[in-house]
């Protein structure tokens, strides 16, 4: 019993002194690495031999990831870097870059007056991306693209847009109304046969007394005229015109004559 208590003691007396051992190496670890740490400074923009000469003040080096066209940063620039700029690494460690081959210029293709879905394939093989679609009704058949922006053989960097106007077939066709007032349903229906339009006729008259649209308005292909039947209103009579007073044609009475004066009787001659 009492050797089993002294192995305990023992063994615990161990496992203490390995566990002070263990945290000092942590610390005396911890302490080495703090002096061997140095903050990654910023590549981006940078051209390449000048980032190599700045990595190798702080203790780093540097690793060429990758190239690819950027439309801004120049040939032989940085475009990105990892670890990013203000992290904390030890020294001798890589800093991977990816580096700018410049622009890429391409050529806009002619793709006005082709079908929408061809011209998605065709902007992204000349590296281009679709930008803004507009769509309306035009003479040309539906999904066929009516105006391209920038226009066909225009240069413009890898990656731009073009916008584009689709077209969405032609637009509905416009009639005239008719006047279909005083028509029987037969006849109004007759008479805008040609119109692709269809009569809705309402009422219990023989004839169309009222219509909507009324006469002379526009009206689409493949809409309705409605039309009112009823009896139409015999006009009033117009009053009569009480007769003129026929002029008086009898002859005024004469006025009489004025009396005569008889002369004078001569004097007898003496």
């Amino acid at each position: 019993m009492n050797y089993t208590k002294k192995f305990l003691q023992i063994a615990a007396v161990m496992m203490g002194m390995l566990a002070l051992v263990l945290i000092s190496a942590i610390i005396t670890m911890k302490v080495v690495t703090w002096g061997r740490t140095v903050e990654v400074p910023n590549l981006s923009g940078q051209e390449v031999t000048s980032a190599i000469s700045e990595l190798k003040k702080s203790g780093l080096e540097i690793k060429i990831e990758r190239q690819e066209y950027h439309p801004t940063v120049p040939e032989g620039h940085i475009i990105s870097q990892q670890p990013q700029a203000g992290s904390s690494v030890k020294r001798g460690r890589d800093v991977q870059v990816v580096v700018s081959l410049g622009s890429q210029e391409v050529v806009v293709p002619e793709i006005t007056g082709q079908v929408f879905r061809k011209v998605q394939v065709d902007l992204k093989q000349a590296g281009l991306v679709l930008g803004d679609v507009a769509r309306a009704n035009t003479p040309l058949p539906r999904e066929q693209v009516v105006v391209q922006y920038p226009n066909a053989r225009s240069v413009l960097q890898k990656g731009a847009t073009v916008d584009l106007l689709v077209s969405d077939g032609p637009g509905p066709i416009k009639y005239v109304t008719p006047d279909l007032t005083g028509m029987t349903a037969a006849q109004a229906g007759q008479a805008i046969k040609e119109l692709y339009v269809t009569l809705a006729p309402s009422g219990t008259g023989k004839q169309v007394i009222s219509q909507d649209p009324k006469p002379g308005y526009p009206v689409l292909a493949g809409s309705q005229i409605s039309v009112t039947l009823g009896t139409k209103a015999s006009p009033a009579p117009s009053p009569k015109a009480s007769p003129s007073p026929k002029p008086n044609t009898t002859p005024a009475p004469a006025k009489p004559a004025a009396p005569v004066t008889p002369a004078a009787p001569a004097k007898e001659r003496a």
